[in-house]
Protein backbone atom coordinates (compact mmCIF):
# COMPACT_ATOMS: atom_id res chain seq x y z
CA UNK A 1 0.00 0.00 0.00
CA UNK A 2 1.29 3.56 -1.10
CA UNK A 3 0.26 6.78 0.41
CA UNK A 4 0.23 10.18 -0.76
CA UNK A 5 -0.41 13.21 1.10
CA UNK A 6 -1.66 16.95 -0.50
CA UNK A 7 -1.50 19.75 1.38
CA UNK A 8 -3.75 22.76 0.75
CA UNK A 9 -3.98 26.29 2.30
CA UNK A 10 -6.84 28.41 1.03
CA UNK A 11 -7.46 32.26 2.42
CA UNK A 12 -11.69 32.25 3.35
CA UNK A 13 -13.63 35.29 3.91
CA UNK A 14 -15.81 35.38 7.57
CA UNK A 15 -18.66 37.58 7.37
CA UNK A 16 -21.82 37.44 9.58
CA UNK A 17 -24.72 37.81 7.75
CA UNK A 18 -26.86 40.55 8.92
CA UNK A 19 -30.45 39.18 7.98
CA UNK A 20 -29.60 35.34 9.30
CA UNK A 21 -26.91 36.23 11.91
CA UNK A 22 -24.85 33.34 10.59
CA UNK A 23 -21.03 34.21 9.91
CA UNK A 24 -20.43 32.86 6.25
CA UNK A 25 -17.86 31.67 5.25
CA UNK A 26 -16.22 32.05 1.37
CA UNK A 27 -13.38 30.50 -0.02
CA UNK A 28 -12.94 32.47 -3.30
CA UNK A 29 -10.71 30.28 -5.77
CA UNK A 30 -12.50 27.23 -5.32
CA UNK A 31 -16.00 29.45 -5.82
CA UNK A 32 -17.32 27.79 -2.30
CA UNK A 33 -19.75 28.74 0.67
CA UNK A 34 -20.65 27.59 3.74
CA UNK A 35 -22.00 28.51 7.25
CA UNK A 36 -21.83 28.40 10.72
CA UNK A 37 -23.27 30.07 13.81
CA UNK A 38 -20.26 31.46 14.84
CA UNK A 39 -16.66 32.24 13.06
CA UNK A 40 -15.23 29.15 14.52
CA UNK A 41 -18.38 26.69 13.14
CA UNK A 42 -17.98 28.52 10.05
CA UNK A 43 -14.56 28.28 9.77
CA UNK A 44 -14.77 24.22 10.41
CA UNK A 45 -17.83 24.11 7.68
CA UNK A 46 -15.46 25.80 5.21
CA UNK A 47 -12.44 23.51 5.82
CA UNK A 48 -15.40 20.46 5.70
CA UNK A 49 -16.75 22.31 2.19
CA UNK A 50 -13.34 22.08 1.04
CA UNK A 51 -12.03 18.73 2.10
CA UNK A 52 -15.50 17.01 0.91
CA UNK A 53 -14.95 19.67 -2.76
CA UNK A 54 -11.35 17.78 -3.59
CA UNK A 55 -12.43 14.22 -2.62
CA UNK A 56 -15.54 14.61 -5.05
CA UNK A 57 -13.29 16.13 -7.88
CA UNK A 58 -10.74 13.24 -7.53
CA UNK A 59 -13.64 10.64 -6.75
CA UNK A 60 -14.91 11.99 -10.17
CA UNK A 61 -11.94 11.95 -12.07
CA UNK A 62 -12.86 16.05 -12.47
CA UNK A 63 -9.28 16.78 -9.97
CA UNK A 64 -7.09 17.87 -12.05
CA UNK A 65 -9.94 19.59 -14.31
CA UNK A 66 -11.38 21.57 -11.27
CA UNK A 67 -7.60 22.72 -10.22
CA UNK A 68 -6.77 24.21 -13.24
CA UNK A 69 -9.59 25.78 -13.30
CA UNK A 70 -9.17 27.37 -10.51
CA UNK A 71 -5.63 27.89 -11.57
CA UNK A 72 -3.70 25.92 -10.14
CA UNK A 73 -0.69 24.38 -11.26
CA UNK A 74 2.85 22.76 -9.36
CA UNK A 75 4.40 25.97 -7.63
CA UNK A 76 8.32 24.41 -9.02
CA UNK A 77 6.96 24.97 -12.33
CA UNK A 78 8.64 27.38 -14.72
CA UNK A 79 5.61 27.85 -16.52
CA UNK A 80 3.79 28.72 -12.58
CA UNK A 81 6.30 31.11 -11.77
CA UNK A 82 6.17 33.17 -15.32
CA UNK A 83 2.46 33.10 -15.01
CA UNK A 84 2.49 33.74 -11.62
CA UNK A 85 4.15 37.33 -12.71
CA UNK A 86 1.37 38.43 -14.69
CA UNK A 87 -1.76 36.37 -13.74
CA UNK A 88 -4.50 37.96 -11.86
CA UNK A 89 -4.94 36.35 -8.42
CA UNK A 90 -7.73 35.23 -6.86
CA UNK A 91 -7.71 37.45 -3.38
CA UNK A 92 -9.63 38.42 -0.52
CA UNK A 93 -10.50 42.16 -0.23
CA UNK A 94 -10.24 41.85 3.35
CA UNK A 95 -12.74 45.48 4.08
CA UNK A 96 -15.41 43.46 2.59
CA UNK A 97 -14.79 40.60 5.80
CA UNK A 98 -14.85 40.63 9.50
CA UNK A 99 -12.05 38.29 9.04
CA UNK A 100 -9.85 36.02 6.79
CA UNK A 101 -8.61 32.89 8.03
CA UNK A 102 -6.52 30.55 6.65
CA UNK A 103 -7.83 26.64 5.69
CA UNK A 104 -5.78 23.92 6.02
CA UNK A 105 -6.93 20.54 4.21
CA UNK A 106 -4.89 17.16 3.48
CA UNK A 107 -6.21 14.78 1.40
CA UNK A 108 -4.75 11.30 1.39
CA UNK A 109 -4.83 8.98 -1.29
CA UNK A 110 -3.94 5.22 -0.70
CA UNK A 111 -2.21 3.47 -3.55
CA UNK A 112 -4.03 -0.13 -3.40
CA UNK A 113 -1.98 -2.23 -6.09
CA UNK A 114 1.84 -2.28 -6.35
CA UNK A 115 3.17 0.21 -8.49
CA UNK A 116 6.64 0.70 -9.96
CA UNK A 117 8.18 3.53 -11.70
CA UNK A 118 9.54 0.94 -14.41
CA UNK A 119 7.96 -0.92 -16.86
Amino acid sequence: MTLMDMAFRLKVGLRRDGQSGAVIAYCPALNLYSAGENESEAHAAATSAVKLYLEACWERGKFEHAMRRANFMPAASPTALAKAKTAEFISIRESAYDSVVDVDVQLTLVGLGETSCLH
